[in-house]
This record gives C-alpha cells, sequence and structure tokens, in this order.
C-alpha cells in the first residue's frame, strides 16, 4: 500500500489521468447519475479513483498484480 502513496503517473498517461479523474469527479456524479458529494465524499470519490487507477496502471505496465 506504501507503493500507492508514493506512485506517480508516467507522463505518457497524464492526460488520460486528467480525464478520467474530471469524469469520475464531476461529470458522472452530477449528470449522468444526479447526485452531489459532500466534501468526504468528494475525497473518499478521488481515493478510491486513484487507487483503482493506480492498480490498472500497474496491471498494464508490470503485466503483474
Amino acid at each position: 500500500m506504501i507503493k500507492w502513496l508514493l506512485y506517480k503517473v508516467p507522463d505518457k498517461k497524464m492526460t488520460h489521468y486528467v480525464f478520467c479523474l474530471f469524469m469520475i469527479m464531476a461529470i458522472i456524479p452530477e449528470y449522468v447519475l444526479g447526485i452531489r458529494f459532500t466534501n468526504l465524499g468528494q475525497l473518499v470519490n478521488f481515493l478510491i479513483f486513484d487507487i483503482i487507477y493506480y492498480t490498472f496502471l500497474k496491471i498494464e505496465l508490470n503485466g503483474d498484480f
């Protein structure tokens, strides 16, 4: 878990990361699901997104889990 705290998104994936982050944090909850998160909800949403993105990035780049 400590690796997740210290990882950096590779430069070639930065645009994809920012696009996905914007979709997950703003567009999908507000316009697709019709809900708004509190500040704590936004933090939890970000942490879950970041952990999932890290996991998939690790699998994509290293081929292992």
